[in-house]
């Protein structure tokens, strides 16, 4: 039985090579070791083209699909069900955050959360059975050393953008889940409420193949916060010294020392991401990230002494914006100095709280078109549509005070996609 696994265009990323589908590489392992016929369909990078016909036959199409894509898996998963029978299957995130989206007159059924044991039991009700479930979810996996690496093989998934052009790098994950519970992200919805590490040993056998196959010299780690666990983060760092590994990650603020920074830089470390989200008081406490402002700043000294650049996230248009958020982002920019800034259009994504429960939030949601949830920061970010906007505020208003902020940080050079 042949299977197919189908990465739709990313061309609205600034290198869609930086961003390699994990988890469809994930769950094409899990297929291949199960005995099964896998090929990869990469369209990341690529416009313009008579996509269907440069998909081969198989008997199953499997998606992986975010918000952004579902437009054009859609058409052309009802292309290939045209053009020969096949079982279509779409997964990711838009499938687990809002399955009710999905037009079952095309696809046939859908994988919910993580992948790898769901999918098998789809693959076995097809082959043994004939019969097959429109809806695949199964019970986290809490041994994650159980679960193959990532199938790389047939996949572009090095880039020169992710540290530099001298450092061929890819993207990894250690761990699955986040313990917070941030009202503008769906992690848990995504992952289930418990986080789960793969053990320092596991983590180091596949970076030992990234090196050994691939020549890999650098690593973005995808791990919502990298920096949980301090017994298992100094045991990877000492294993990341030894290999002469480059690496960034995303921690949290109020989770910076003096002590993580320096074994932080000493392993490696580059760079480290900072969710500040936003500068303005009345805004950050509709986030629920429990973290204070004052921490942004101390976190961000703390890094940069030590020697490693600091990428700063922000978001225009969260709930609680008002006409001074501008100047208290820009304040707090020049106060810290980051060395990147990415400043995106806050987007209400399906299994969040606030797409849940706008108005709890003080937000109205003024489309629903998931085509437009673009929350991609980078050049053209002015342009953007607000898919919600603020009490208080008016479309006019807000779109002044996200280009405030943007011409701060092209006048910075800071601005970064």
């Amino acid at each position: 039985m042949d299977i197919v696994f189908i990465k739709p265009p990313q061309t609205y990323l600034f290198d869609p090579e930086r961003n390699p589908p994990l988890g469809l590489m994930y769950v094409a392992a899990t297929a291949e070791e199960a005995g099964y016929c896998v090929e990869y369909v990469n369209f990341s990078k690529i416009e313009g083209i008579d996509f269907l016909q440069t998909v081969p036959e198989a008997d199953i199409y499997a998606f992986t699909v975010s918000i952004l894509d579902y437009e054009f898996s859609h058409k052309l998963a009802g292309e290939l069900k045209d053009r020969n029978k096949c079982v279509i299957v779409f997964g990711g995130v838009l499938p687990t955050t809002a399955p009710e989206l999905i037009d079952y007159r095309v696809v046939d059924t859908v994988i919910m959360g993580e992948g790898e044991k769901a999918f098998l039991d789809f693959l076995n009700d097809f082959s043994q059975r004939g019969k097959i479930s429109d809806k695949y979810m199964s019970s986290p996996i809490n041994d994650l050393d159980t679960v193959n690496f990532p199938l790389r093989e047939g996949m572009a998934f090095i880039s020169n953008t992710i540290l530099g052009e001298e450092i061929s790098s890819t993207t990894i994950i250690t761990s699955r889940g986040c313990p917070f519970d941030c009202t503008f992200c769906a992690s848990k919805t995504v992952w289930g409420q418990k986080v789960r590490f793969r053990s320092v040993e596991n983590v180091l056998a596949e970076i030992d193949n990234l090196i050994k196959d691939y020549d890999i010299k650098g690593l973005r780690f995808l791990d919502d916060t990298m920096t949980l666990r301090m017994d298992r983060f100094k045991k990877l760092c000492c294993g990341l010294k030894e290999r002469k590994i480059f690496w960034r990650c995303s921690t949290r603020s109020n989770l910076v020392t003096e002590e993580l920074a320096k074994l932080m830089y000493d392993s490696g470390c580059m760079e480290v991401g900072v969710g500040v989200e936003t500068a303005d008081p009345n805004a950050l406490k509709f986030l629920d990230k429990g973290v204070k402002i004052e921490e942004h700043e101390i976190a961000i000294k703390i890094l940069k002494n030590v020697g490693m650049n600091v990428a700063c996230f922000f978001m225009a248009g969260l709930p609680g914006e008002s006409e001074e958020t501008p100047e208290l982002n820009i304040s707090f920019v020049k106060r810290t100095r980051p060395d990147r800034i990415f400043c995106a259009t806050f987007m209400p994504y399906p299994g969040t709280k606030i797409w849940r429960d706008p108005e709890k939030y003080e937000v109205k949601i003024i489309t629903k078109n998931l085509s437009k949830y673009n929350q991609v920061s980078g050049v053209g970010e002015e342009d953007r549509e607000f898919a919600v906007i603020p009490f208080g505020l008016s479309y006019k208003q807000l779109s002044q005070n996200r280009k405030k902020m943007i011409d701060f940080l092209m006048s910075e050079n800071k601005l970064r996609g």
